[in-house]
Order: C-alpha cells, then sequence, then structure tokens
C-alpha cells in the first residue's frame, strides 16, 4: 500500500491504496472523471438529476468508493482515507 494526498477544491485528505492504483492514480483518476460526467451513470452526484449536462458536486470519498467498486472490487486490499481535511502550512 501507498499513501497519496488527494486535493480538490474544498479537502485536502491523506489517502492509501494498493501500489499499483497510486503508482497509475493519474489513468484512475480520468477513469473516474468519464464515469462521473457520464449521463448515462445513475451514481447519485448529478446536482440535478434530471440536467445531468448542469454537473455533478462530489468528494475525494467519492472517488476512494470508485476505486473499490469498480477498480479494486476483487482485491482484498482497499482503498481509504487515511487523514481526512489537510490543510497546506504555508511557509513565509
Amino acid at each position: 500500500m501507498k499513501q497519496f494526498i488527494m486535493q480538490n477544491t474544498f479537502d485536502t485528505d491523506l489517502a492509501e491504496a494498493p501500489d499499483n492504483v497510486v503508482d497509475h492514480i493519474q489513468y484512475y483518476q480520468k477513469q473516474f472523471d468519464d464515469w462521473l460526467y457520464n449521463p448515462e451513470n445513475e451514481h447519485g452526484l448529478w446536482i440535478n438529476p434530471q440536467k445531468k449536462e448542469n454537473g455533478v458536486s462530489f468528494a475525494n470519498s467519492d472517488f476512494i468508493a470508485f476505486l473499490n467498486k469498480y477498480i479494486l472490487a476483487n482485491s482484498c486490499q482497499k482503498a481509504r482515507i487515511i487523514s481526512p481535511y489537510l490543510f497546506p502550512i504555508l511557509s513565509l
């Protein structure tokens, strides 16, 4: 298992996942984005489920759930958030 930092507009979390996932994390992020914005997917993250082109609202935990459900479904190792809500320390 390897650790990685996930950051979006509102959250920064420390997570871990199997080595082969973390080694290709950009690929899996693209897979998540494609799945997330595909209007055929009923994932519950659409801002307006009737007008799916209006966007989505998601958290880092949704990416972890995607990894575990679709990428790591047959793996005994699962991704998880180790430390949520990290805030970067800025040095002046």
